[in-house]
């Protein structure tokens, strides 16, 4: 079995060898229920079983990587295109590229599978960056006696 994400990346049916690696000649067929196709080889010899495979249209996968978007005081400290990992979290390869619109800088990771979807995040430039910590208001009780 195997999974493509597109319906045009399905094997066509006249593109299927119409003999078996043993010499034995048939017809091939397709059948589809939702997103699956069931692929069968039908022999022409009456002692020869059927032989079929599948494949399932599957959709498109979000790539991972540890990108937020984030804020920096100066142009200098905008991270650059050639420095980003060209793997996202999951070993998916791709290509990097930055758009700017005024002080917003937008990365997009733009993979070379067409069964993952691109990745984006953004950089603003502002002269006023807050700045961030983990810790959260909280109160707590005086216990003296």
């Amino acid at each position: 079995d195997s999974s493509v994400c597109d319906v045009a990346e399905l094997p066509e049916v006249s593109t299927l060898d119409p003999q078996d690696n043993n010499g034995v000649d048939g017809t091939w067929s397709v059948d589809q229920s939702d997103d699956v196709y069931t692929y069968t080889f039908t022999p022409t010899g009456d002692c020869y079983n059927e032989f079929s495979f599948v494949v399932t249209i599957t959709s498109s996968v979000d790539t991972v990587f540890d990108y937020t978007d984030s804020s920096v005081c100066d142009v200098a400290d905008l991270p650059l295109v050639d420095d980003l990992d060209p793997q996202d979290n999951n070993g998916v390869d791709g290509t990097w590229s930055m758009n700017q619109v005024d002080d917003v800088y937008n990365y997009t990771f733009t993979p070379t599978d067409t069964c993952y979807n691109e990745f984006s995040f953004t950089v603003t430039v502002s002269d006023s960056v807050d700045t961030v910590f983990t810790y959260t208001d909280s109160s707590v009780c005086d216990v003296t006696e």
